[in-house]
Parts: structure tokens; C-alpha cells; sequence
């Protein structure tokens, strides 16, 4: 649950991570059906087939992002099972549709609901991703770290974030070939 005070921005999951969402989804409920019928009745092995996939799939299901939220005190993942601060509010934002090409994924979640974990790529380095829509990011950069997510409005966010905390950011719109740099004092 976000702070009364917060400016949400909802997550909705796209594209890949739509479809590798589907795919893994079918693909485990097939290792299910098949190994049940296969497995015979050993209850170990039964119970095993049963728990494993349910727990992939509602952990994760748990855990992707539902939206991200902007208050004084941080900018936020928000989630099933709660939120989490992932940058300071002076963090500055910029608009990357091509952060994932490249990037090589250190740990965490490949694409089941979201890409989320530790990644690396040449042009952002080390970096922490919470992403439903890996075609529409925004990058967060802070001294401490570099984080991704993927807002719905990313205009909106970036200029939220800007607003409220005096952040500078880049704004690049790759789809209508222009760019906007802009820096606000803070």
C-alpha cells in the first residue's frame, strides 16, 4: 500500500514479459499434468510435482511489481506482498526503451511476471530491475545505485519525480526521434 501522500503509477506487464509469463505458465502446468499421469502413485515424487511449480508461479505472482510510487521519504516498487523502497526521492530519471538488449541477468527473474533482480549491461553497468514492460523503462540513477522500472506514464513519472524533488533527468522519446534535456534546479 502506497502513502496517502504518494503519486502512484501502475505497471502492467508487456510484450516479453507477457509472453514468457504465458509460456512458462503452460509450460509448468504441462510438467504437472504430464508428470502426474507419468509418476504413478509415489507421494513424494506427486507432492513434489504439485508444490514446486505452484510455488514458481505464486512467488512470483507475489512479487512482481504492481506499480511504483513517489513520496518525500523514497521512490517505491509496490507489490502483492508489500512495497519497497528502491531510491532516494533526489534520485534523477531518464527514459530508456533499450536497457534489456544486452544486459546480461547476475540473478533473479528472468521474465515470469517481471524482470527483476540484478542485471549488467555496457551502457547502465550494474543495475537492479523491477520491470513488467521491458520495452517502456525508466532508468533511476542515485549514488548508490541504478535501478529500472517501468511505469505506464513514464512522462508523468519523470516529471512527478522531477517536481517533488528537484531531480534532473533526461527525457528521450525514441519512438518520435527527439530529445529533451532539462535541468531543474533543486
Amino acid at each position: 500500500m502506497a502513502h496517502p501522500d504518494a503519486s502512484v503509477f501502475a505497471a502492467r506487464l508487456g510484450g516479453v514479459v507477457l509472453w514468457f509469463t504465458i509460456g512458462t505458465s503452460a509450460l509448468l502446468v504441462s510438467v504437472v499434468v504430464i508428470g502426474w499421469i507419468k509418476i504413478g502413485h509415489d507421494p513424494l515424487a506427486r507432492t513434489l510435482l504439485l508444490v514446486v511449480p505452484t510455488l514458481i508461479l505464486v512467488l512470483s505472482w507475489a512479487w512482481r511489481p504492481t506499480g511504483y510510487a513517489i513520496d518525500a521519504t523514497g521512490i517505491y516498487v509496490l507489490r502483492s506482498v508489500g512495497r519497497l523502497r528502491i531510491a532516494a526521492p533526489t534520485a534523477s530519471a531518464s527514459i530508456d526503451d533499450k536497457v534489456f538488449p544486452g544486459s546480461l541477468r547476475l540473478f533473479g527473474n528472468g521474465g515470469l511476471f517481471a524482470f527483476s533482480g540484478y542485471f549488467r549491461n555496457r551502457k547502465h553497468g550494474s543495475f537492479r530491475a523491477w520491470v513488467t514492460d521491458a520495452s517502456s523503462t525508466v532508468v533511476l540513477h542515485s549514488d548508490a545505485r541504478t535501478v529500472v522500472i517501468s511505469p505506464v506514464d513514464r512522462r508523468r513519472f519523470v516529471a512527478v519525480l522531477e517536481a517533488a524533488h528537484g531531480a534532473s533527468g533526461r527525457v528521450t522519446a525514441p519512438a518520435h526521434g527527439w530529445q529533451q534535456s532539462r535541468k531543474v534546479a533543486g
